[in-house]
């Protein structure tokens, strides 16, 4: 699982042949460029994919903190 502190949750799948994930990040307000939202969903992904390599998928959703 990505460990930084946008990271509100993390859920892996597979349906024995391909496996994916999913993970949301909640971007505190004072936060929200778009040049720092890609560097956190770039940083999430490497993550994910750093702990199994076999995912086929890494999905990431980005909110607003103040607004989930």
């Amino acid at each position: 699982m990505p460990n930084f502190p946008e990271v509100h949750r993390c859920e892996y799948a597979t349906n024995g042949v391909s496996e994916a994930a999913h993970t949301v990040l909640l971007i505190p307000d004072a936060e929200v460029q778009p040049s720092h939202v890609q560097a956190l969903t770039r940083r999430a992904v490497e993550q994910t994919l750093a702990v199994r390599t076999s995912r086929a998928e890494v999905a990431v959703s980005a909110y607003r903190a103040g607004n989930y």
